[in-house]
């Protein structure tokens, strides 16, 4: 028997990082939330392969990264993201605590970030957290996209209406339409008086 409650899809997670303990880390710690589909992880193992996927049309709720990694690092690929994927929040995870990577990791648009090795109830609570901030932050923005659509149609409105008042023909008055039906009917005797003389 099918439930007649609809399941919401599962929050979607693209790791960025080329240690190869990494997934199966997740995917261990994540198990039971992985199994219930409340979350679905995705992974990369570099920038150009997260670029890859999200170019090619992968729709993600949050973007894990580390910053060292071969081909194109993560503060690179943050100031990418900030064109393809801006309401997608991004949390750096990376070995390297040093203050300038972090300074210019959160420059670039990170929402937070975690140092390896990874405390796994932090993280939990960093996804949560992201999350959360991601939904008030894409129901903002189709809020502001709404009023915008709605400024715009009222604005063609009136533009509409303002440019048929300016354009449409002017009526005649009753006097000048009866003045021009009875030169019109004149005019129709008098070609009907030639052509009989001729």
């Amino acid at each position: 028997m099918q439930s007649d409650v609809q399941q919401s899809a599962p929050v979607r997670i693209l790791v960025v990082d080329d240690e190869p303990d990494v997934e199966p880390m997740l995917r261990q710690a994540f198990r039971r939330k992985l199994r219930a589909k409340e979350i679905e992880f995705v992974f990369a193992t570099n920038g150009l392969q997260a670029l890859a996927q999200l170019e090619a049309g992968l729709a993600v709720d949050l973007i894990l990264t580390d910053i060292n990694m071969p081909q194109m690092d993560g503060l690179t690929l943050l100031g990418r993201l900030r064109a393809l994927a801006p309401l997608t929040p991004t949390v750096i995870v990376s070995a390297y605590s040093d203050v300038a990577n972090l300074r210019t990791a959160m420059n670039r648009g990170a929402f937070d970030f975690q140092i390896k090795p990874i405390d796994l109830d932090d993280l939990s609570t960093t996804i949560t957290k992201t999350l959360d901030y991601s939904r008030h932050l894409r129901r903002s923005h189709q809020a502001e996209a709404w009023q915008r659509a709605r400024d715009l149609a009222e604005a063609a409105s009136r533009f509409k209406s303002q440019f048929l008042s300016r354009h449409q023909p002017r009526a005649a008055h009753p006097a000048e339409r009866h003045h021009r039906l009875q030169r019109h009917a004149a005019g129709g005797k008098d070609g009907q008086g030639t052509r009989r003389h001729r």
